[in-house]
């Protein structure tokens, strides 16, 4: 169990056991006949009972954080072996008692279906141990084996004897199928680690490290839309460096970027990292998507923008850079229908702060009617 890493075993316990679920309610199906005669016999209850138990545990192995496994992999490890072995010690004396029950043989068949089922968790958690997994294909036919050799009859002789044979080949056969399992599953995780990593990539400025326009284009929209499916507030802020071609052209490229690069930790700081979205536009400009944030509320965050920039001079090979940023902004209102809209709102109020001096935060509801 050791030699897995915990991505590993985080993969393993959720992506392979939690898909098992809902067996209470097929076992209730399967003993639909016999409730319709004896509806509250406690055997079908009872067993109900323990497999929709086992069914709500490996369900929950869903909502564990993939962070808790970094620390925890060991004790949920643990855990998700113990409740294995409890399935399969319950379902094999399950099935055991059904074959030997001759008022169950209408679903006698069924049961040896759900018996070869089964299996699949023997060789999961076989996948995180070795002796656990053993022991699992050991419960799951022991009881069936020991009531088919003691029926008496050829019939059931054969049946103890190939269900013997079966139990045999698993245990053969477990090491190697195990093995072929982990490998796939680690190439799994690999391409899911790369695609991921790729996808991330390609969401982020290369230069500030923040989100960039496809990230931002795809994404407010739906920010929009949900904004306005829940009759929320959204506001949004398009902050320009003022004269940044002054500072390319005096000082070189090289100082524009590391101007870009500490213009992106300026911003971080007056955002939300859960809740609001900052985004490098393109060039000198960026994007500020403020959730639950109002007009006025938005206007003291884009003036304390401005503010920072001002009394914050970038730094370049030792050398303070003073400089300054015009924020537009606009706010979500019953006249504003789209995303699109709400940006040439904010973009148009960037405008007029230009227009108007520079180094200053404008509301689009701030302008006149004839140029809002």
């Amino acid at each position: 169990m050791a030699a897995l890493n915990s991505e590993v075993i985080r993969y393993i316990i959720k992506s392979r056991n939690a898909t098992r679920g809902a067996i209470s309610f097929v076992w209730l199906l399967l003993m639909l006949p016999r409730l319709v005669e004896e509806p509250g016999d406690l055997f079908v209850w009872v067993n109900a009972l323990l497999l929709f138990a086992q069914d709500t545990v490996a369900q929950g192995y869903k909502k564990i954080p993939d962070d808790y496994f970094e620390t925890n992999a060991r004790r949920i490890s643990r855990i998700f072996v113990f409740s294995c072995v409890v399935f399969c010690l319950h379902w094999g004396l399950l099935t055991g008692y059904i074959f030997h029950q001759s008022s169950l043989e209408v679903i006698h068949i069924s049961a040896a279906l759900g018996l070869a089922f089964s299996t699949i968790s023997g060789f999961t958690v076989w996948l995180v141990s070795k002796r656990a997994g053993q022991s699992c294909m050991v419960l799951l036919f022991l009881p069936s084996i020991v009531v088919m050799m003691m029926a008496g009859g050829l019939a059931h002789f054969i049946t103890g004897g190939f269900m013997i044979f079966c139990v045999a080949v698993l245990l053969h056969d477990g090491n190697a199928r195990s093995k072929n399992m982990l490998e796939t599953l680690s190439r799994e995780i690999r391409s899911s680690e790369q695609a991921s990593r790729y996808k991330k990539i390609s969401q982020l400025d290369g230069l500030t490290d923040i989100h960039n326009r496809r990230h931002f284009d795809r994404y407010f929209p739906l920010l929009m839309e949900e904004a306005r499916h829940d009759n929320a507030i959204i506001s949004l802020l398009v902050v320009d460096l003022d004269h940044f071609k002054k500072i390319n052209d005096d000082l070189g490229h090289d100082a524009g970027d590391a101007c870009l690069k500490f213009a992106a930790q300026l911003l971080k700081r007056e955002v939300r990292s859960s809740l609001d979205l900052l985004c490098r536009y393109g060039g000198e400009e960026f994007v500020i998507v403020l959730n639950g944030v109002d007009e006025q509320a938005a206007v003291i965050i884009a003036e304390r923008i401005c503010q920072s920039f001002r009394e914050t001079p970038a730094e370049y090979n030792g050398k303070k850079v003073h400089w300054s940023t015009c924020v537009g902004i606009s706010t979500i209102s019953p006249s504003i229908h789209d995303h699109s809209e709400l940006f040439k709102k904010a973009d148009k109020a960037l405008y007029h702060a230009k227009r108007t001096g520079r180094d200053r935060a404008v509301h689009i509801n701030s302008l006149p009617a004839d140029k809002a």
